[in-house]
């Protein structure tokens, strides 16, 4: 036999060279990355910026002596939460074009270094106290009482002059801010640009907080809070379809989960940068935070968030199976990571903390039919999609599954049952401004192209020309 060996990639000589050779398990274990890390980079695939820095330190070797290559380029000098922050001031509602892009590049390695000098720069004391007194007003205490909201401006600003006397009640009140934006997001009670300025102000409200001098334990709190409400204008900046202004959220809720010493946390803001890159189709890079994201949370047995993102992969393996081989997708993927979703569902406990992430018995049915309606086999998504419906459920989950009902339909050539439930999900998506899935409609429209003449099509386009 002939030829020459294939050479080891630099990493896998690195790990086999070590006095007492390590397994790619054992790596993974003692650099703290997932298996799935350790085997993409061997394989010469890229891998997140901080798996790489593990590794480099593990190793004492730099990221080109051991092959690693990241997701994303290295970003410019000072860019990161500083732009992210600076970008939103003037409008509260988009990034500019140019920092924008930056932001989207931004690793979260070069996210770990950026600190609260940096943010200073960019916050506006008075603006911060604008919007405690505004979404105190208007959205956290939902009452006329003027002497409450005398007492919560009076506390706010207390704080704000003195940073280190954050007492319970204020945290208290500023997650139960996030939290109560998110019941008016998952209702559909507000629509998406005035939810995204209140949840913006809110957020840069907790930054100030997080610029004074604070007691390790508050500081923590508090960056546990500043990390939900970025993710959470993060999912606003999605749905108004705003990706990259969502990536910069998304960037800044890793690193205030990193400062809250929470994992479970970091490995769910790991997970909305995975569901960014699948819904950007960017299917390999969503796998890398994924995989990682349900890592993390298995370690630490947050079972809801470990369903999340076994759901979460098997649609992104579905696309990929069919980006593959449309005739003939292979769904062995796809199928495994719903085995494990479905079988870390019993273990989910009521009182898990989820950060917004919601998921219980009733979502797997739903995910199972998105699947089935990825992978092309409408005879096994209809019956799924219809039960997961009949669950009530947010105005959000509801649309996103009239939407596969229809794409389902549209499979099945019922044309007329495909217009019915894009007409249903319009209902639900222009009064919020859903630009993201307004956006889907349009793109299942086309689907509908060799049957414009049907009524029920011309009618469907009559009312999208309104919009």
């Amino acid at each position: 036999m002939s030829g020459k060996e294939t050479p080891l990639h630099p990493l896998r000589r690195a790990r086999l060279s070590l006095p007492r050779p390590l397994t790619q398990v054992q790596l993974a274990d003692f650099a703290g990355v997932s298996l799935s890390t350790v085997e993409r980079a061997e394989s010469g695939k890229p891998i997140r910026v901080d798996c790489i820095q593990r590794l480099c330190d593990h190793f004492g070797k730099d990221a080109q002596e051991l092959g690693l290559q990241a997701v994303y380029a290295k970003p410019k000098p000072r860019q990161g939460v500083a732009v992210a922050l600076s970008a939103q001031q003037s409008t509260g509602v988009t990034l500019d074009a140019s920092s924008g892009t930056q932001s989207s590049q931004s690793s979260t390695h070069a996210l770990r270094q950026v600190r609260s000098r940096e943010i200073e720069d960019v916050v506006n004391r008075y603006e911060f106290l604008h919007n405690a007194v505004r979404v105190g007003g208007v959205l956290l205490f939902t009452t006329n009482d003027e002497s409450l909201h005398a007492e919560l401006v009076d506390r706010f600003s207390s704080a704000l002059q003195k940073p280190s006397s954050l007492d319970a009640e204020t945290l208290h009140a500023l997650k139960a801010t996030t939290q109560n934006y998110r019941h008016l997001f998952a209702r559909g009670s507000a629509a998406l640009p005035s939810l995204f300025e209140a949840a913006a102000g809110h957020f840069k409200l907790v930054v100030q907080f997080l610029k004074g001098s604070l007691l390790p334990s508050t500081r923590t709190a508090l960056s546990a809070i500043a990390s939900e409400t970025a993710q959470f204008t993060g999912w606003l900046s999605a749905d108004m379809h705003l990706y990259e202004q969502a990536k910069a959220y998304f960037d800044l809720a890793v690193v205030t989960a990193q400062e809250a010493n929470n994992d479970a946390l970091y490995a769910n803001q790991l997970g909305c940068i995975g569901w960014l890159m699948s819904v950007t189709s960017r299917p390999d890079e969503a796998l890398v935070y994924l995989e990682e994201a349900q890592h993390v949370v298995t370690r630490c047995s947050a079972y809801t968030l470990v369903c999340w993102s076994a759901a979460e992969q098997a649609e992104v393996h579905a696309d990929v199976a069919v980006q593959t081989n449309a005739e003939q997708p292979d769904d062995r993927n796809c199928l495994k990571s719903l085995e494990t979703m479905n079988s870390y569902v019993e273990r989910i406990h009521p009182e898990e903390e989820t950060f917004g992430t919601f998921f219980d018995s009733s979502r797997p049915i739903a995910y199972q039919g998105s699947c089935y309606m990825r992978l092309k086999r409408p005879h096994l998504a209809r019956p799924a999609l219809l039960s997961a419906l009949s669950i009530p459920e947010s105005a959000e989950y509801t649309r996103a599954i009239l939407l596969d009902l229809a794409t389902t339909s549209i499979q099945e050539q019922e044309i007329e049952q495909a217009c019915s439930y894009i007409q249903q999900s319009l209902a639900l998506i222009l009064p919020t401004h859903a630009m993201r899935q307004l956006h889907r409609v349009r793109t299942i429209r086309e689907q509908l192209e060799p049957w414009a003449a049907v009524e029920a099509v011309r009618n469907l386009d009559e009312r999208l020309h309104t919009v």
